[in-house]
């Protein structure tokens, strides 16, 4: 896993320093109507910003916010999946919760921590401590680039209780890991995922961005997961975006996909090449939608290498509100 972290740090690293190109002052290109002088949206989809005042604004605000949920739940059995006789329980759940947010014109920090604690009135052998630490920044490297990152770590133990967090959302913050998709309900695990990212307006009308991330799945009990296995992904992202209207953005996209699981040789791999259409329909509403061919590649021990390529095709629709 360390290599991975040193891959993505060196990444990001040598996008930093992509040439001044992107420090260029939209209005010295020239050629657009004075209508497309606002700064140019940035698809929904790569931007992960946080709730926060945003960048350039001249003001500072710190905060910190704090709240503590309780949770009381009835399950009408607890050993679902197994052959024993279904055995019904209550469970009581308290969640504190802490979050610190930090806003000044060239950056934004946000860091929220929650530790959660179930309690079964029957089944004390499944009590468990639950955790999500989610942490964002966003730095404006220059007037027309910003660097974004983006982490979310939770210790799980049951998907059935999981907290609101103090945004009002999921407390692990953001999308899930991508191979985080099959649901043990009482089985301890860890997933993290880091999201780093720069975009850059070069020119009134035109931007580019990339962005890397790394994840991982991890059940420190295999026994609670018969058939289940450890997992780890990573990926990339590129795209170029032209503003050929007010509101109406056209640009090419290539996304770079992989998981693998670390006791074995087997991966899977997906590299999707697209063309990007983009409407901002207001400050806070936005359109999208891609499509391209996709190439899949499945590789597994004894077996011969599997590829394929397939049409592919995405819409988006974001509304965000300061």
């Amino acid at each position: 896993r360390r290599s991975m972290f040193v891959r993505l740090f060196l990444f990001v690293t040598l996008l930093g320093a992509l040439p001044a190109c992107c420090q260029v002052e939209p209005s010295a290109t020239g050629g657009s109507s004075p209508e497309n002088e606002r700064p140019m949206a940035i698809p929904h989809e790569f931007n992960r910003g946080v709730d926060s005042p945003k960048l350039g604004e001249e003001q500072r605000s710190n905060s910190l916010k704090g709240d503590i949920i309780v949770n009381n739940a009835y399950n009408d059995n607890v050993l679902a999946g197994s052959d024993a006789q279904p055995l019904s329980d209550i469970t009581y759940s308290i969640w504190p919760s802490i979050e610190l947010d930090q806003n000044t014109p060239r950056q934004s920090r946000s860091l929220m921590y929650s530790s959660g604690f179930t309690f079964y009135q029957n089944t004390s052998v499944l009590d468990a401590a639950n955790q999500n630490a989610v942490l964002d920044l966003q730095y404006r490297l220059s007037p027309h680039k910003t660097f974004t990152l983006h982490d979310s770590f939770q210790q799980n133990s049951n998907v059935f209780n999981q907290p609101v967090g103090l945004s009002g959302g999921n407390a692990s913050g953001y999308s899930p890991l991508p191979n985080a998709t099959v649901i043990t309900p009482f089985a301890n695990q860890y997933t993290n995922i880091a999201t780093a990212g720069v975009t850059g307006q070069f020119s009134r009308d035109g931007m580019i961005g990339a962005s890397a991330n790394y994840g991982f799945l991890d059940y420190p009990n295999p026994t609670q997961v018969p058939g289940l296995y450890n997992s780890q992904s990573d990926g990339g992202t590129a795209f170029y975006l032209r503003r050929f209207a007010r509101n109406q953005y056209v640009g090419a996209v290539y996304q770079y996909s992989r998981i693998w699981l670390p006791s074995a040789s087997e991966r899977a791999q997906l590299q999707t090449p697209s063309f990007l259409y983009m409407v901002d329909l207001k400050d806070e509403l936005s359109l999208s939608i891609s499509s391209g061919p996709q190439l899949s590649s499945i590789t597994m021990p004894n077996t011969a290498p599997w590829s394929s390529w397939t049409p592919s095709a995405s819409a988006n629709i974001a509304w965000e509100k300061d």
